[in-house]
Protein backbone atom coordinates (compact mmCIF):
# COMPACT_ATOMS: atom_id res chain seq x y z
CA UNK A 1 0.00 0.00 0.00
CA UNK A 2 1.29 3.37 -1.12
CA UNK A 3 0.54 6.38 1.62
CA UNK A 4 0.44 9.61 -0.12
CA UNK A 5 1.05 12.90 1.94
CA UNK A 6 -1.96 15.53 1.27
CA UNK A 7 -0.70 18.02 3.85
CA UNK A 8 0.99 20.11 0.65
CA UNK A 9 -0.39 21.68 -2.45
CA UNK A 10 1.55 18.98 -4.29
CA UNK A 11 -1.18 16.42 -4.12
CA UNK A 12 -3.34 18.30 -7.03
CA UNK A 13 -0.29 17.47 -9.39
CA UNK A 14 -0.68 13.92 -8.17
CA UNK A 15 -1.69 11.63 -11.26
CA UNK A 16 -2.80 8.65 -9.30
CA UNK A 17 -4.93 10.84 -6.87
CA UNK A 18 -6.64 12.75 -10.12
CA UNK A 19 -7.07 9.40 -11.42
CA UNK A 20 -8.81 8.46 -8.21
CA UNK A 21 -10.68 12.00 -7.94
CA UNK A 22 -12.27 11.54 -11.06
CA UNK A 23 -12.94 7.69 -11.49
CA UNK A 24 -16.67 8.30 -10.23
CA UNK A 25 -17.30 10.64 -12.79
CA UNK A 26 -15.57 7.75 -15.54
CA UNK A 27 -17.54 5.11 -13.71
CA UNK A 28 -20.79 7.80 -14.40
CA UNK A 29 -19.93 8.21 -17.77
CA UNK A 30 -19.83 4.75 -18.77
CA UNK A 31 -22.82 2.88 -16.89
CA UNK A 32 -25.19 5.21 -16.06
CA UNK A 33 -27.35 5.77 -19.48
CA UNK A 34 -27.43 2.23 -19.17
CA UNK A 35 -28.85 2.44 -15.49
CA UNK A 36 -31.11 4.95 -16.46
CA UNK A 37 -32.21 2.64 -19.75
CA UNK A 38 -33.12 -0.12 -17.31
CA UNK A 39 -34.51 1.75 -14.86
CA UNK A 40 -36.93 3.34 -17.17
CA UNK A 41 -37.92 -0.01 -18.73
CA UNK A 42 -38.68 -2.04 -15.50
CA UNK A 43 -40.80 1.38 -14.27
CA UNK A 44 -42.79 1.11 -17.53
CA UNK A 45 -42.83 -2.80 -18.29
CA UNK A 46 -42.42 -4.06 -14.65
CA UNK A 47 -41.60 -7.85 -13.98
CA UNK A 48 -41.79 -8.19 -17.60
CA UNK A 49 -38.51 -6.04 -17.59
CA UNK A 50 -37.02 -7.65 -14.83
CA UNK A 51 -37.40 -10.81 -16.31
CA UNK A 52 -36.13 -10.04 -19.38
CA UNK A 53 -32.82 -8.32 -17.42
CA UNK A 54 -32.07 -11.24 -15.20
CA UNK A 55 -31.96 -13.26 -18.38
CA UNK A 56 -29.79 -11.21 -19.83
CA UNK A 57 -26.77 -10.56 -16.95
CA UNK A 58 -27.52 -13.50 -15.02
CA UNK A 59 -28.29 -16.15 -17.46
CA UNK A 60 -30.94 -17.59 -14.96
CA UNK A 61 -34.83 -18.06 -16.05
CA UNK A 62 -37.46 -16.64 -13.68
CA UNK A 63 -40.98 -16.06 -14.02
CA UNK A 64 -43.75 -15.28 -11.85
CA UNK A 65 -44.64 -19.24 -10.49
CA UNK A 66 -40.85 -18.91 -9.66
CA UNK A 67 -39.51 -15.59 -8.35
CA UNK A 68 -40.53 -16.59 -4.78
CA UNK A 69 -38.60 -18.76 -3.31
CA UNK A 70 -40.67 -21.71 -1.16
CA UNK A 71 -40.04 -21.17 2.74
CA UNK A 72 -39.24 -25.14 2.52
CA UNK A 73 -36.33 -24.48 0.23
CA UNK A 74 -34.95 -21.79 2.38
CA UNK A 75 -34.96 -23.99 5.78
CA UNK A 76 -33.51 -26.47 3.68
CA UNK A 77 -30.52 -24.25 2.77
CA UNK A 78 -30.02 -22.44 6.14
CA UNK A 79 -29.45 -26.25 7.78
CA UNK A 80 -26.69 -26.83 5.23
CA UNK A 81 -24.86 -24.23 6.50
CA UNK A 82 -21.79 -24.54 8.74
CA UNK A 83 -22.46 -23.98 12.49
CA UNK A 84 -19.70 -21.61 12.82
CA UNK A 85 -21.25 -19.61 9.07
CA UNK A 86 -24.06 -19.65 11.06
CA UNK A 87 -23.22 -18.50 14.21
CA UNK A 88 -20.96 -15.61 12.19
CA UNK A 89 -24.25 -14.62 9.98
CA UNK A 90 -26.68 -14.69 12.71
CA UNK A 91 -24.17 -12.15 14.74
CA UNK A 92 -23.88 -9.71 11.96
CA UNK A 93 -27.84 -10.18 11.87
CA UNK A 94 -28.16 -9.21 15.05
CA UNK A 95 -25.55 -6.23 15.10
CA UNK A 96 -27.51 -5.18 11.75
CA UNK A 97 -30.50 -5.16 13.37
CA UNK A 98 -29.62 -3.01 16.42
CA UNK A 99 -27.63 -0.78 14.26
CA UNK A 100 -30.81 0.09 12.40
CA UNK A 101 -33.17 -0.24 14.80
CA UNK A 102 -31.64 3.42 15.98
CA UNK A 103 -32.42 4.41 12.57
CA UNK A 104 -36.06 4.20 12.46
CA UNK A 105 -38.48 7.21 12.05
CA UNK A 106 -41.81 7.64 14.31
CA UNK A 107 -44.80 8.46 12.89
CA UNK A 108 -46.00 11.81 14.51
CA UNK A 109 -48.79 14.45 15.06
CA UNK A 110 -48.30 18.25 15.31
CA UNK A 111 -51.38 20.53 16.00
CA UNK A 112 -51.18 24.25 16.03
CA UNK A 113 -53.74 26.72 15.50
CA UNK A 114 -56.15 24.22 14.07
CA UNK A 115 -53.85 22.63 11.84
CA UNK A 116 -53.23 19.16 12.04
CA UNK A 117 -49.85 18.20 10.20
CA UNK A 118 -47.52 14.96 10.32
CA UNK A 119 -46.61 11.53 8.85
CA UNK A 120 -47.19 8.18 9.38
CA UNK A 121 -44.27 5.74 8.98
CA UNK A 122 -45.40 2.14 7.41
CA UNK A 123 -42.70 -0.20 7.55
CA UNK A 124 -42.77 -2.57 4.29
CA UNK A 125 -43.79 -6.12 4.33
CA UNK A 126 -41.62 -7.25 1.78
CA UNK A 127 -39.84 -5.85 -0.72
CA UNK A 128 -37.93 -7.32 -4.32
CA UNK A 129 -34.46 -6.40 -4.62
CA UNK A 130 -32.70 -6.90 -8.06
CA UNK A 131 -28.46 -7.29 -7.50
CA UNK A 132 -26.67 -7.73 -11.02
CA UNK A 133 -23.40 -10.02 -10.81
CA UNK A 134 -21.74 -7.98 -13.53
CA UNK A 135 -19.39 -4.59 -12.07
CA UNK A 136 -21.40 -4.36 -9.37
Amino acid sequence: MKIEDLRSGDWKFNERLRFLASRGHIVEEEYEPKVREIIKRVKEEGDTALFEYTRLYDKQEISKDNIQIPIQELENAYNEIEEDVKSALELAYERIRRFHEKQKENSFIVEEEGIILGTRVIPLERVGVYVPGGKA
